[in-house]
């Protein structure tokens, strides 16, 4: 495990908290040891003075003298005996051998104070510098109280000597003990470090690492203390984090997924109405490339002057705004709806844009009016010819049995008119609405094509017009329903019939197509043809080429538009190729795949 190296703050602070404890705790020690100690000492020096002086008050009561007394002190003595009287401060007698008494001490008996303090039978204790001595002297005065009079008093003066090596000696050891507590300390700070420090450290280390991304750490400690505690919080929140930021980073990719792919473009604006996302519907619709949307203004986009006032207004007025715009550059109609986007405590974000592509809605709606129109038109055109001949008729207009047969013949025509173009719309809308259901199954193609133009054959004969069947070689048998294809051929062969003058020909062929999954099959007329400009838009519903094909009746432009729909039903493709005055071939495709019976059956 690495240690925490010294320039490391938190390890500096223990040490340095550690040494100003143990450097405050052996100061405070000392000074109050040496304190009690030199009380100790002094204590104990009065209390023998005054236990000497007292012996030698009972010593002068038993009537001895006072040089026999002071004689009887034995040498060498540390201490000086001074008799006095304290009536006059007269010296009565005096130790001979002890450390002399320089005049800075001897004037203490002199002292009023101090004699008057004898007189009145205390003990007195006083402290004097003494220069002969070098040091301190204590001086005690014990008077001898006898029948209630002081009659002399001891004087005694004692060097404080011996004292000040004690205590020198005992903050010595004070001294040397600080210091082995000072190295236990540091011990101590490194056993710390190892165990508090360095737990610690792993968890910066993990933090560091978490902040960028990696939540593969774990901190590896077991014990029970508080830092162990700690160390699995920590783990549990790595966990969480980790379980906390992969269900954001799942939501977050769902929500991307989401607007990636919907139809509809959307795009986030700041309020600084700069782009934060635009998904690529957007782009696409606007024309716009990815790589230059980066903190894109919006009104930098091509065209987005509409887009610039609604996402202006959501912001200022703090309410959803709906435009409709044109896009020029991809021909595109499209409806705004810009939002203001705000956080939960109502804090202003910017805005977001759905761009909802109305082109087709549009086209469709073109088309169903055109539709509409057409087959009003259609049913218009028939019912007025009907009600003209009944009201002919019915009003004896016409007489002549003959002519009235005649018109009633016109009224059945435009009748049988009218039921095909009902049943035309209803078969076209059944199989654009996907309600039409295929009785799939294998068709041998010789037989279905023979079976559609013996249908028409007798139609062919009567505009002397050549009807046959060139199917060369065995075919592979193609998967479709038999009744919808006779309908497609029926439909192409009575086009090609109607548009081929009397002696040409209707030729039916088929081929394998090369990828061998499909036949196609091609119906081929001699007749009039079609204009190159006419050949994109034949397959539509109500289109018709009357002018440069010119047919004695004019069909309701659905036949082709069905023919279209139900081969794509079977998988299949239409195609047409057609010279005008030569003839047009139309050919469609059916498949050979048993799959296609599976997938829609």
């Amino acid at each position: 495990m690495q240690l925490p190296i010294i320039n490391k703050s938190l390890f500096r602070k223990l040490i340095f908290s550690y040494l100003l404890l143990v450097l405050l705790t052996t100061g405070i020690l000392g000074f109050l040891v040496s304190h009690i100690m030199q009380n100790f000492f002094y204590n104990q020096t009065v209390a023998e003075l005054v236990d000497k002086g007292e012996s030698l008050i009972n010593l002068i009561n038993e009537g001895q003298p006072y040089h026999a007394i002071l004689r009887s002190l034995g040498e060498p003595i540390d201490t000086s005996v001074i008799i006095i009287d304290p009536m006059s401060g007269a010296i009565l007698g005096k130790t001979t051998h002890a450390v002399p008494i320089d005049n800075k001490l001897g004037r203490i008996i002199e002292q009023p104070d101090f004699l008057e303090a004898i007189r009145a039978g205390e003990v007195v204790i006083r402290e004097e510098y003494s220069e002969a001595f070098g040091e301190v002297v204590l001086t005690v005065a014990v008077p001898n109280v006898y029948n209630g009079r002081v009659k002399e008093a001891c004087v005694l003066y004692a060097p404080l000597a011996g004292l000040s090596p004690l205590m020198q000696k005992l903050l010595s050891s004070i001294h040397l003990s600080a210091l082995g507590v000072a190295v236990i300390a540091l011990l101590g700070a490194y056993w710390l470090s190892k165990t508090l420090l360095a737990p610690i450290q792993e968890m910066t280390k993990t933090a560091h690492r978490l902040s960028s991304g990696d939540f593969s750490k774990r901190i590896n400690l077991h014990g029970e203390d508080e830092v162990g505690q700690l160390a699995k919080a920590f783990n549990r929140m790595i966990d969480g984090l980790q379980d906390a930021i992969r269900k954001l980073s799942l939501e977050k990719n769902r929500i991307q997924h989401v607007i990636s792919n919907m139809a509809e473009g959307v795009i986030v604006v700041s309020t600084d109405n700069h782009i934060v996302l635009a998904n690529s519907r957007a782009l696409q619709l606007y024309n716009v490339n990815e790589n230059d949307i980066s903190d894109l203004p919006i009104a930098d986009w091509p065209e987005s002057v509409d887009l610039a006032v609604a996402i202006e207004i959501a912001i200022s007025e703090g309410e959803t705004c709906t435009v409709k715009s044109e896009i020029d550059s991809t021909n595109k109609s499209v409806i705004i709806h810009a939002s203001p986007l705000r956080s939960e405590i109502d804090e202003q974000w910017g805005a977001v844009v759905v761009i909802q592509d109305i082109t087709e809605l549009e086209n469709i709606e073109r088309l169903r009016q055109q539709f509409v129109a057409n087959v009003s038109h259609e049913l218009r055109t028939p019912l007025y010819i009907i009600r003209g001949f009944a009201e002919a008729v019915i009003d004896d207009i016409v007489t002549e049995p003959a002519k009235q047969k005649e018109y009633l013949g016109n009224i059945i025509e435009e009748t049988d008119r009218l039921n095909r173009l009902v049943t035309d719309l209803l078969d076209l809308a059944q199989i654009q609405s996907g309600n039409l259901r295929l009785k799939l199954k294998q068709l041998d193609v010789e037989e279905i094509v023979n079976r559609a133009i013996f249908q028409l054959q007798g139609q062919a004969q009567e505009k002397k017009v050549s009807l046959t069947s060139k199917i060369q070689g065995e075919l592979p048998q193609v998967v479709a329903d038999a009744d919808r294809v006779i309908q497609i051929l029926v439909n192409l062969v009575a086009n090609g019939l109607e548009y081929t003058p009397q002696g040409g020909s209707v030729v039916v062929s088929a081929e394998v197509t090369k990828d061998q999954n499909y036949v196609k099959i091609k119906v081929s007329d001699t007749g009039v043809g079609i204009p190159k400009e006419h050949l994109e838009l034949i397959w539509e519903r109500f289109h018709k080429v009357q002018s440069a094909r010119t047919p004695t009746k004019v069909g309701s432009g659905l036949g082709l538009s069905i023919v279209k729909s139900l081969v794509e039903a079977h998988n299949g493709e239409v195609e047409v190729e057609s010279v005008e005055g030569k003839g047009s071939t139309f050919a469609f495709t059916l498949p050979t795949n048993r799959i296609d019976i599976q997938r829609r059956s």
